[in-house]
Formats: structure tokens, sequence, C-alpha cells
């Protein structure tokens, strides 16, 4: 944590109120949203948040709601003797930076960690208590281990420029909060990264038409039929040019829906027996 939260006294020097990451990005940052070397994330925090949160209404609500949820929670401070109702950290939190409030801050803070599974505060000020508490992107910073494997430095990249944050002795620029993760040192495991191995199964539709032939459809070179959407399928999707099929509509669907010849499973006119293993029965597994 913030060495600030340490007691004893420092020496006051004269500090600048601004983010160290401003003069990457044209101003003042304030996120809503081996030795030496970068060490990167394992899945890209970009991608994450886009398909998870920007374009999964449930994901984005899921994350709206628990972050403004733990925002609203109220703060308690104290020491071994006493609770405190004025502190100067309870003034900085209360306004973070001239952008932000409390729960602004704390929405953004648990916003990330919801998304990346990492959350990473700046403390402007280079003695005592920080001026300032900035949230930064957690997608456009990255750990850079020392030769004891703790982190030396945080790089902050933005176009091709970045700005490193050392972490010496004194006042830590950076807090690092990250969730738990079983096999990597430095970053938190994402929540949405889990969801996303779930997500990645296929939703597959199937249609079958009666009495309807190939030269019926335009991505088939009908030239008297006009069929735009169903062309969009076939273009975005696999169109078979050499198969067979039954002149009936029963035994067609037996086939496609178990994948096999009349021969073996079609006994009864209109009807699938019941032991049978279709398409369906192995997406389920």
């Amino acid at each position: 944590m913030f060495d600030f939260l340490k007691r004893g006294a420092r020496a006051q020097l004269p500090e600048k109120k601004a983010s160290a990451t401003g003069s990457l990005v044209g101003g003042r940052v304030v996120a809503f949203n081996t030795s030496g070397r970068v060490a990167w994330s394992a899945r890209d925090a970009v991608s994450l948040a886009k398909t998870g949160f920007q374009a999964n209404p449930m994901g984005f609500r899921a994350v709206k709601l628990i972050s403004e949820a733990a925002a609203a929670l109220p703060l308690v401070l104290q020491d071994a003797n006493q609770r405190f109702e004025q502190h100067p950290i309870l003034t900085l939190i209360a306004r973070p930076n001239g952008a932000q409030g409390k729960a602004e801050l704390l929405e953004a803070i648990y916003g990330h960690l919801l998304l990346s599974g990492n959350a990473y505060i700046e403390a402007v000020g280079q003695t005592g208590l920080p001026l300032e508490l900035h949230v930064l992107r957690s997608d456009r910073m990255a750990v850079v281990p020392g030769p004891d494997g703790w982190p030396m430095a945080y790089d902050y990249t933005v176009g091709g420029r970045a700005h490193r944050f050392a972490m010496g002795l004194g006042a830590q620029p950076i807090c690092h909060l990250k969730t738990f993760h079983p096999q990597d040192d430095h970053y938190g495991l994402s929540p949405l990264q889990a969801a996303a191995a779930s997500s990645q199964k296929p939703n597959i539709i199937v249609i079958m038409a009666d009495d309807l032939s190939h030269r019926n459809l335009g991505c088939y070179g009908a030239v008297n039929f006009e069929t735009p959407h169903l062309d969009k399928l076939a273009a975005g999707g696999m169109r078979f040019d050499h198969c067979y099929s039954m002149p009936l509509c029963t035994p067609s669907r037996v086939a496609l829906m178990t994948g096999q010849h009349n021969g073996r499973n079609f006994f009864r006119a209109s009807t699938l027996e019941a032991d049978q293993r279709t398409f369906g029965d192995v997406a389920k597994d």
C-alpha cells in the first residue's frame, strides 16, 4: 500500500498536482474506465473489455451493478485506538482529483478489477500524503519485474510512448490491486477471462426447407429467385457444393440430424427412432 499510510514525519517539498501520464495523452489522465523487462499479461485486456463489457449487455449490467454497489458502501478509517470521522486520507478519497469524487474513483477501481483483474492507482506527490489519486487504464499498464521477481517499475504506454513509474525506496507512485491468479505472479485473473472460456462455444442454427432446390438460391447461381439473406449467410459460412440427399422430407431430416445413411436408421415413415443420437445430443456434450 502507499507509504503515506506509514507513521513518521517527512520533509515537505513543493508538489505538482498532475498525473505523470498526462504528457502521453495530452492532458491530465483520469480513467473512467526477466529483470527489467516488461511482463505482459496473459490475455488482451482490450479484447476482454470490448467483447465481455462493451458488446455484451449482460456483462455490462453485471459489472455496473457490482461496481456501483461497492462504490456506495461507506468507508471506515480506524487504527487500534479509534475510528476517525475526519482525516486527511478521508478528505483525499472524497475528492481524489479535479474530475472525480469518491464514488467515481471507487467505481473505476472496482470496474477495472472486474474487467481485467487489475487496478492501478497513481499517487501524485513525492512525499507525505498524495495530492491526488488517479485510476490508470489497466490495458496500458505493464509490470516490469526486478531481479528478485518483485515489480521494480510499471510502464504506462500510449501510442508507442511510455512513462515508467519506478518502484524504489520511499513513497510508491503506483498501488497495484489485483485479483487472485493461481498461475501468474504479476497480474490478477480477469473474471471475464473465465467467462470467455465458456462463451466460446459456437451457436448453431439449422434451417431446413422442404422442396427447395439448389436452383432456388442465389448463392448457388439462381437467376429467377432473389435470396439475399440466405446468400449473406452462405457468404459468411460454409457452403457445400457436393452432397447427396433423399428426395423425401423425413428421410432427409433423419440423415441430416444423425449423419447416417437412411439404410442404417430410417425404418418407418415420419419417424426418428428414439435411440438415435443427433447433432443436438452431441452439442449438449
